[in-house]
């Protein structure tokens, strides 16, 4: 049996589709950055979804994760 092994994700975006994607993929377990140029909306956006494993960073913090997805 395989070991599943979760990778960060980076989202660099804060748009409709960022968002949409930051949260499905957080909702379901994934750790997610979500990244913004700026960080005073990712936090707040972060802060309104509550969702534990979503953290809210600029676009350098979601472009070093594991993984990084445009949204």
């Amino acid at each position: 049996m395989r070991e599943f092994i979760m990778s960060k994700l980076g989202i660099l975006g804060t748009g409709r589709m960022g968002i949409r994607l930051a949260k499905m993929l957080a909702e379901v377990g994934q750790q997610v950055i979500l990244g913004s140029r700026n960080i005073d909306r990712a936090t707040k956006i972060v802060q309104g979804l509550g969702i534990p494993n979503l953290t809210a960073g600029n676009y350098e913090d979601a472009a070093n994760a594991d993984v990084i997805v445009f949204g």
